[in-house]
């Protein structure tokens, strides 16, 4: 059995510290200058954990990783500021590979449940016993 196919979600205390951290340390790794690999980057471990944790679990990564890429700008009187067409896209991104890993693992779970009816009960249309040469 596969692992996106298995039942049971990771629980969210232990995915959004995971996440939060592998994703802190992507962008650490990567660097302020370079973007685009760090979306990349982080955007592989929102997918996973779509694919193993619950949706509200992956969208927490997703916001945490978004305001990782982006970083903060801090203008003089103490406001936050975004540069929107840009840092939206990245959120946008962030998102919709978030609702693309739990449709992964929907697709998954369908596939392996498909697969164990066909495998547990190839003949689903016979009823009772198989004759024996010894019965009358």
């Amino acid at each position: 059995m596969s692992t996106l196919s298995r039942s049971v979600d990771t629980p969210a205390f232990i995915a959004l510290p995971g996440g939060a951290a592998i994703a802190f340390f992507l962008t650490a790794v990567c660097g302020p200058g370079h973007v685009v690999p760090a979306l990349v980057l982080v955007s592989v471990v929102v997918f996973g954990l779509g694919c193993l944790s619950t949706l509200s679990a992956a969208l927490g990564i997703a916001g945490i990783g978004w305001s990782l890429l982006i970083g903060f700008v801090v203008v003089g009187r103490g406001q936050l500021r975004f540069h929107w067409p840009a840092d939206g896209l990245r959120l946008a991104i962030l998102v919709g590979v978030a609702g693309s890993g739990r449709l992964a693992r929907a697709i998954a779970q369908f596939v392996g449940n498909r697969r164990r009816q066909t495998v547990s009960d190839p003949y689903p249309s016979r009823v009772g016993p198989f004759p024996t040469s010894f019965q009358r």
